[in-house]
């Protein structure tokens, strides 16, 4: 193996570390009691029942529909971003002990390599 294959795992390692950091962050703020009031619970579930409903009702204007759709579309978007962190800090985690495991291996090949 060569210093090149050492330098992209270490890379992946890195990118894998800041994943992992992301997901951490993700969990702690949907733990945090204001973020559930205001966000998860506030935004989440309040507000989107409010617009969903809002967008049935046959007398508002079609024009005033649409922003409210779009304010709808914007909470699952933003729902479907941070279940994204999560999701892709926990693959991250899987990844990161495989590409630590990967290191230690090329590292011990090399070690066995100067050794001969």
């Amino acid at each position: 193996m060569s210093q090149t294959d050492i330098k992209e795992v270490e890379l992946s390692i890195e990118h894998a570390k800041g994943m992992v950091m992301r997901g951490h962050m993700a969990q702690r703020l949907a733990a945090n009691s204001d973020f559930k009031k205001l966000v998860l619970e506030g935004y989440f579930v309040e507000e989107a029942a409010r617009l969903a409903h809002l967008s049935s009702d046959p007398n508002i204007p079609e024009e005033v529909r649409a922003f409210v759709m779009r304010d709808l579309n914007g909470v699952g978007a933003f729902k479907r971003y941070l279940s994204a962190i999560v999701q892709m800090g926990l693959q991250a985690e899987t990844e990161l002990q495989e590409q630590m495991e990967t290191l230690d291996e090329i590292r011990s090949e090399e070690l066995g390599e100067v050794s001969e």
